[in-house]
């Protein structure tokens, strides 16, 4: 129930505060959970120092681990803005997908298409994307 609460509740505060406020407030809010949540933080600083072949107690290994912190808050912040996305929007309607030409072909021949991506990005809103340009989209996560 707490998870839904605040899911609706980031997802109203996304129609009042402007995205790079609420960007500069989850690199905050991300920087005291880095701080507090150790386990979490250890966990992104050993796989990250596989990802780069270093040690865990590396500066590097330690700044690229906090920077991909930041960019999950980030995506946290984006996907709660999705509800107020209009599918009209030059953000989806410009986004460029490379190999399209694919994905209609596949379609053309009427037995639908499967595709997988590496969980890169803001994959949901590929998917918002997706399916503004392809009716019957359906994901699975």
């Amino acid at each position: 129930m707490w998870l839904y609460v605040v899911i609706k509740a980031g997802a109203w505060v996304s129609r009042i505060i402007p995205l790079g406020v609420r960007y500069r407030i989850s690199t905050v809010m991300c920087d005291f959970i880095w701080l507090i949540w150790t386990s979490k933080r250890r966990t992104c600083i050993d796989n990250m120092s596989v990802v780069l072949g270093g040690s865990p107690s590396d500066s590097e290994v330690r700044r690229v681990a906090r920077e991909a912190f930041h960019q999950f808050a980030k995506g946290i912040v984006d996907f709660l803005g999705f509800t107020n996305i209009d599918p009209n929007d030059p953000l989806v309607t410009d986004m460029p997908i490379e190999g399209w030409e694919h994905i209609e072909a596949g379609l053309r021949r009427g037995k639908g298409v499967i595709l997988a991506s590496a969980h890169l990005g803001s994959i949901d809103m590929g998917g918002i994307t997706l399916a503004s340009r392809s009716p019957n989209f359906y994901a699975v996560a």
